[in-house]
């Protein structure tokens, strides 16, 4: 009897916690993605170049998740708002950026390559 009340006991618990993937965002999974491919940027190279190599990490980001993307506009609320308000991933990059400043040192590092070269001008 025991036993069969932990078996009942634990399935409830399976069912109704969340699983882990579910819980975690889109944007952390691209965020991530990039913040490994910023860090391999040299910053001793024009803001020009240092430009073109961060958008390339951001653009092989989305690439890489892009199942997960697609994944993630197909089920769950969430990602049918994101859907309907802005089909082109625009909505979707902004939270990436947001995730990139406040968890990727990296792209802190680029950015003010960028901006510092900017700025000189």
């Amino acid at each position: 009897m025991k036993k069969l009340l932990s078996a009942v006991l634990f399935a409830t618990f399976c069912a109704t916690t969340p699983s882990l993937s579910a819980q975690i965002q889109i944007e952390d999974v691209i965020a991530d993605t990039a913040c490994n491919c910023l860090k391999k940027i040299n910053t001793d190279s024009s803001a020009s170049k240092v430009n073109a190599m961060r958008n390339a990490c951001l653009n092989e980001a989305q690439a890489k998740n892009q199942a997960a993307i697609i994944e993630s506009y197909q089920s769950g609320e969430q990602g049918k708002k994101m859907d309907e308000s802005n089909p082109d991933n625009g909505r979707l990059m902004v939270k990436v950026y947001t995730v990139l400043m406040s968890k990727c040192p990296e792209y802190e590092r680029v950015t003010r390559k960028i901006k510092s070269e900017h700025q000189r001008r």
